[in-house]
This record gives C-alpha cells, sequence and structure tokens, in this order.
C-alpha cells in the first residue's frame, strides 16, 4: 500500500475563479468613505476620481479614460470616453463623435424611441422585462427578436447567453457602462462581477 497522506488532489472550479488564480496583493483598495479606488481584476490599476457626491468623475481601464460630468445634484449629464461624447437630456441620449452629434434614442415607458434621420424620424424598440425588472429579451415594432440577455444573479451577464448587445439599459433596467462593465444606479454605481455597489449609500447618513 502507498503512503498517500502528502499526495495533492487536483480540482476544477468550473468557470469560477480558483483560489490559486488570486496572485496579487492589494487587488482592491478603497478611500476613506469607502469608495472603489482600484480593481486590478478588472484593469483598473490607476486611482479613480470622485467628486464632492462621491460619483466616479474619471475611471481609467487600461489606458482608455472614462470622463463623467454631473448637475449638482448629482444626475447624470454626460459621458467622455475618447472622442466620443454622450449626452443625457431628461430621457434623450445624444451622442457625438468627433464633431457630429445625432440623436441615439428618446426613452419610452417599454423602451426606447430610435432617431433614423429621415423624414420618418423614429422607430420604437420594446424591452420585455422579468418580475425583477431585469431587461431579458429586446424586440422591434415588427415583433422581431433584436437583443437577448441573461444574468448571474447578482447582474453579470451569462457569457454565450446573450446576442447583438446593443441595448445597454438591462439588469434591473439600468444603464450598463460597457467600458467598465459597472451599471449606473444613479446615486451610485455597481459592479455585478462583486455584486456590490462601488460607493456607499449616502442616503443612509442623511
Amino acid at each position: 500500500m502507498d503512503e498517500k497522506s502528502n499526495a495533492a488532489i487536483p480540482y476544477k472550479s468550473q468557470g469560477f475563479k480558483e483560489v490559486n488564480d488570486i496572485q496579487q496583493v492589494g487587488e482592491y483598495s478603497y478611500d476613506v468613505n469607502g469608495n472603489m479606488l482600484i480593481d486590478k481584476n478588472a484593469g483598473i490599476t490607476t486611482n479613480i476620481l470622485y467628486n464632492y457626491l462621491n460619483l466616479p468623475q474619471m475611471v481609467v481601464k487600461e489606458g482608455t479614460a472614462i470622463n463623467y460630468l454631473y448637475d449638482a445634484s448629482g444626475r447624470k449629464l454626460r459621458k467622455t470616453v475618447g472622442t466620443t461624447t454622450d449626452d443625457y437630456v431628461d430621457g434623450l441620449q445624444l451622442q457625438t463623435v468627433g464633431t457630429t452629434t445625432t440623436i441615439k434614442f428618446m426613452a419610452t415607458e417599454e423602451g426606447r424611441a430610435n432617431w433614423n434621420g429621415t423624414t420618418s424620424p423614429y422607430y420604437y424598440h420594446y424591452d420585455l422585462k422579468d418580475h425583477l425588472g431585469n431587461t431579458r429579451v429586446t424586440i422591434s415594432e415588427a415583433g422581431a427578436v433584436l437583443q437577448e440577455d441573461s444574468y448571474y444573479a447578482f447582474g453579470m451577464q451569462i457569457p454565450g447567453k446573450s446576442f447583438n448587445p446593443t441595448n445597454k439599459y438591462l439588469y434591473n433596467g439600468k444603464e450598463l457602462q460597457a467600458e467598465i462593465g459597472w451599471y449606473d444606479y444613479g446615486a451610485r454605481f455597481y459592479d455585478p462581477t462583486l455584486g456590490r455597489f462601488t460607493a456607499y449609500n449616502y442616503h443612509l447618513i442623511k
């Protein structure tokens, strides 16, 4: 009989992070207000800059800067990534690429009215949601399926279960910040990979 008391038993994590994959020291760091500064797993290795409302003002991920502008109450007005700027005006979303500005869409109760720049200016997309408010299917006026989305329990999209990701208003109906993988909940941002918000809830101290 062979001695097996010191044998190493291999294991597989079935798609999740294995325990010995976590090698870096200080993969996450936070400021004194509890705001996330660093997330090395997500490629954010430069401190996130926050404004006085503890909302992210600039996030640099893998060399790309994402800049946000808010009004005094914390409502998001603008997002800029490189030469592309998205402006948010009371349900109307505009996009400027270089010097050209176009209307992306106008939010409706059931989805979006999209501008196509012709004499028949709008075509409609409708979001079908589950009981938690998560967008599962986006359809056209004719009923054609344009996009499908599936999620893990805390909002991360399931690989291979989503297609044609044009609509960004997904988990709980919140806008996905595709560049960093967070959802904008208004008062703060949410990271579905960690299943937690990136800042504390300042409404609790009022």
